[in-house]
Formats: C-alpha cells, sequence, structure tokens
C-alpha cells in the first residue's frame, strides 16, 4: 500500500510539475497569436480600407486565429471594439499567462490602432511587432529555463512527500 501511495506522490508532483511548464508554453502560444494577428492586420490594412473591427473580425475567422480567444469579441463597432478588447485582455491575461508588461502592450496596441493613415498604421503594427517579439522572446527563455525548473521541482516534490510517507 506504501508503494502505490509512494508512486501516486510522485506522479502528483510531477503532474504539478508539467501543469506549470504548461502555463508557461501557453504565454509562448498566445504572444505567438499575437504576433501572428499583428503582421495579418499590417498586411489587411496595406490592401484594403476597411475599418478596423472589419479587418479583425475577418483576421477572427482565419484558421490560424480562430483559436485566440481574445479575438472572441463582439466587432460592431470600433469603440465598442476596443472596450471588449481591454476587458478581454483583463480578464483572460491569466489563462493565458500573460505578465502584466504582455498586458500593457496588448492594451495599448488596440487602443492606439486606427489613429493615422495606412502607412503610419502599417509602421505602427512593424514596431508592435518588434516589441511583441522581446516579449516572445523573453517569453521563451523563461520557458526553457523555469519550464524545467518547474518538471524538476515536482518530480522532487513527489519524492520527498513520498520518501516522508515511508
Amino acid at each position: 500500500m506504501k508503494w502505490m501511495g509512494s508512486v501516486l506522490l510522485i506522479l502528483t508532483g510531477t503532474g504539478i510539475g508539467i501543469a506549470g511548464w504548461l502555463r508557461l508554453q501557453r504565454r509562448v502560444d498566445a504572444l505567438q497569436l499575437f504576433l501572428q494577428l499583428i503582421n495579418r492586420l499590417s498586411e489587411r490594412i496595406r490592401y484594403t480600407t476597411a475599418p478596423l473591427a472589419t479587418l479583425l473580425r475577418s483576421l477572427s475567422q482565419t484558421a490560424e486565429l480562430r483559436d485566440f480567444s481574445l479575438l472572441h469579441i463582439s466587432f460592431d463597432t470600433d469603440e465598442d471594439m476596443r472596450c471588449q478588447w481591454v476587458s478581454a485582455v483583463e480578464k483572460q491575461g491569466a489563462e493565458w499567462g500573460f505578465s502584466e508588461d504582455d498586458r500593457v502592450l496588448m492594451k495599448a496596441f488596440i487602443g492606439e490602432l486606427g489613429k493615422t493613415d495606412a502607412e503610419g498604421e502599417m509602421r505602427f503594427c512593424e514596431e508592435y511587432g518588434a516589441l511583441v517579439q522581446t516579449h516572445l522572446a523573453q517569453a521563451r527563455d523563461e520557458w526553457k529555463a523555469k519550464g524545467r525548473l518547474y518538471v524538476t521541482l515536482g518530480i522532487c516534490s513527489g519524492l520527498a512527500a513520498a520518501l516522508l510517507l515511508w
């Protein structure tokens, strides 16, 4: 019986460590999706004169961005869309594992977008794309370093708990 309890404790510790690793991976995935959104939006701005809400609505239905839940908002008007985006970033930020800096960046992006001509918007998207790439590089570094740490700590915690059981 002790063996079974020990194995369960080790597996539980390992599972907790893997859950922490997956949370870090989720942030990397979300920032990649945000970067794709910025790049696709820049392309659409270049070739169309549609309002921002229309552009984002069409992007939310593409295969590559369909899973980005921050785009699951109402696109009735630009102003409603902006308010809902900020609200979605706040509500879903923890779910996606965003840092406070990530949230500020995302809210500022949508707040400033749509205030200049097409050339200015494309430059704006390029600048924000570079900022997101910096955040993405930091998230990847954190994922590599802390991800291994979380898994190792989970396994060690499970082993320590199993040893205490004996």
